[in-house]
């Protein structure tokens, strides 16, 4: 019998009355109070350069989000925003660049059977002269790529007018059409030159621990002395660097409040800029010295990823808009919840952690991807125990002909973010190409002799298919089987089996 761990959640009334209150003072949506049959409400504001929701710029025009939950999974945040007008109507969206570069563009919109035609301007440049978004039935459109501009830093628009409609598409209204667009992708192109923290002087990176203990005495000891001491911080009491580090989290707040010139306070005596330098300089070698010779970790058990991370880190890789394949795994997210258009919350939830029924999976997963069996979970219910995620012969043939019918899945190049960018022939070499792609597959830097071989097999793809697509779809597939993609693991260890991490390593740690 399946087991269910019931959780209730008894509200106050003064709960209630927050969530009304922070439902009231919510910036009501641009373009009126148009609440259609599942809008969502959503504070409106400004954004700036990455990847900007279209339901939180500032918009002009009838717009408003749009839950897009009950439609599958794929859109960013479960909702888009939505348009409807007539011929000759349009919408603006505003965004902000931080600073002058060039810029690459794109773009997420939604298709459905009531959308219609429109031109889009970037300030006053069309780059989109007749995008029809007609389809069928209600999906995500493959994302589109719409180049290279050169932006100034400041406010940009983008003019959405609709201009006619598909001849299969049903009217809106009777006399209109719709759009719906989830998010923009707007990534800087320009190199960015690192920039040097400035100091005064460059023997500050070397302060002595008699002469930050002057500075204190003159500015800290008021504070945090022996005659008084706030945040249980006596500077006074320590007498070398190792009663620091000993307190080494109120030694960084300490740093982080002297850096930010909120110590000493301001009615006390102020250092001057040489003197906090010479101070925040002292704290961070001291932070410094306690991260390095803290990142020393029990040694990682090696296994593969289990179902879950596999799917997520091809997800990732792939800049997939969902699943691969269902995932039963999944805690059942419940009916009832927090109602954001009526700022209701009900007075009990029930939560289930069984595993979910093949009615409950989510529907946005690539067809014809077989998975691998479910793993078999250790104590605790827990499925990620190295001693368990072995590989097994068949499990192996398995992995090795799924990384295969991921790419080759029928809706595969509308599902992934790079069909125009990563699978597309480029100017660059394929092993500039590759690099990046690699170390992020194998969460690890790539030595030139394995990027050769991806290269060569990559050239020999291409020659035996014709198409540079394909041959990157194979070299994708066969990173997919490779172990140093499938597995977990540490390649270093010293005879206690301890070694610093290295940022790689700690990632992958933090990821899994």
């Amino acid at each position: 019998m399946d087991t269910r761990s019931v959780i209730q959640i008894h509200l106050s009334g003064i709960m209630h009355l927050c969530i009304l209150l922070a439902v009231l003072s919510t910036r009501p949506c641009q373009g009126g109070d148009r609440w259609g049959y599942h809008a969502v409400r959503r504070s409106i504001q400004g954004q700036s350069a990455g990847l900007l929701e279209a339901e939180l710029l500032r918009s002009k025009g009838n717009t408003r989000p749009q839950d897009m939950a009950h439609f599958g999974a794929g859109w960013h945040g479960d909702s888009h925003l939505l348009w409807n007008g007539l011929v000759g109507e349009e919408s603006s969206l505003e965004f902000e660049v931080s600073e002058n570069g060039e810029y690459t563009l794109e773009m997420q919109w939604t298709v459905a059977p009531d959308y219609g035609v429109f031109e889009v301007k970037l300030d006053q440049q069309v780059i989109e002269q007749a995008l029809d978004l007609y389809a069928p039935k209600v999906g995500l459109a493959p994302l589109r790529f719409l180049g290279l501009f050169q932006l100034e830093a400041g406010i940009h628009h983008l003019h959405i007018r609709l201009t006619g409609g598909h001849p299969d598409a049903h009217k809106y209204g009777g006399n209109g059409y719709l759009y719906g667009l989830d998010y923009l992708n707007l990534k800087t192109s320009s190199p960015r030159i690192p920039q040097k923290k400035v100091r005064l002087k460059e023997e500050f990176d070397l302060v002595s621990f008699a002469e930050a203990k002057a500075l204190m005495k003159e500015h800290c000891f008021k504070c945090h002395g022996d005659a008084k001491t706030k945040g249980k911080l006596n500077f006074e009491a320590m007498e070398g660097p190792e009663a620091f580090l000993e307190s080494i989290e109120q030694v960084r707040l300490a740093a982080e409040a002297v850096s930010m010139a909120e110590m000493p306070p301001e009615d006390e005596l102020q250092p001057g800029a040489e003197e906090r330098e010479k101070l925040v300089s002292f704290f961070d070698a001291l932070v410094e010295t306690h991260v390095s010779t803290h990142s020393i970790l029990e040694p990682l058990v090696i296994r593969r990823l289990n179902r879950y991370e596999y799917n997520n880190a091809v997800r990732d890789l792939l800049q997939l808009r969902g699943d691969i394949y269902p995932l039963p795994e999944k805690i059942i997210k419940g009916s009832q919840y927090f109602d954001p258009a009526t700022g209701k919350m009900p007075n009990a939830i029930k939560l289930g952690n069984r595993t979910l029924g093949k009615f409950q999976l989510e529907r946005q997963v690539l067809e014809g991807v077989d998975p691998f069996a479910i793993d078999l979970q250790a104590e605790h219910g827990f499925n990620n125990r190295g001693e368990e995620l072995s590989v097994s012969p068949l499990l192996l043939e398995s992995l090795l002909s799924l990384g295969r019918s991921i790419v080759h899945a029928p809706e595969f190049d509308a599902y992934t973010a790079l069909t125009d960018t990563f699978f597309k022939e480029q100017k660059s070499s394929v092993g500039d190409i590759l690099r990046p792609f690699l170390e992020r597959a194998f969460r690890g830097p790539v030595e030139d002799a394995a990027l050769q071989r991806y290269v060569a097999f990559h050239h020999a793809e291409e020659s035996r298919t014709g198409s540079y697509r394909l041959a990157m779809k194979s070299v994708v597939a066969a990173i997919l089987a490779s172990p140093k993609f499938l597995y977990v693991f540490e390649a270093k260890s010293d005879q206690e089996g301890k070694l610093p991490l290295n940022d790689f390593e700690l990632a992958q740690r933090l990821s899994f």
